[in-house]
């Protein structure tokens, strides 16, 4: 199971952790690394400045209960 780089056939649109939404298509990460389902085409996710890429319910939740820090790399620039 693969996560940055996987082939993963799904999709999300991806929106700057500031909210923007930039559309991009961010079919290169095939799972999500905090609840590891795979992207579905069309699901909401948002990326954050170091890149990494998280289905958006997830990525909320993590940073209200957590550190405001990429679950990855632990990057603080959000």
């Amino acid at each position: 199971a693969g996560r940055a780089g996987g082939g993963g056939r799904g999709g999300c649109n991806s929106s700057s952790s500031s909210g923007e939404g930039d559309g991009e298509e961010v079919a290169h990460f095939s799972e999500c690394a905090i609840c590891l389902a795979e992207f579905a085409n069309g699901e909401r996710c948002i990326k954050l400045k170091c890149k990494h890429v998280y289905h958006e319910t997830c990525i909320v939740k993590t940073l209200e209960r957590e550190k405001r820090e990429c679950p990855l790399c632990r990057s603080k620039d959000l």
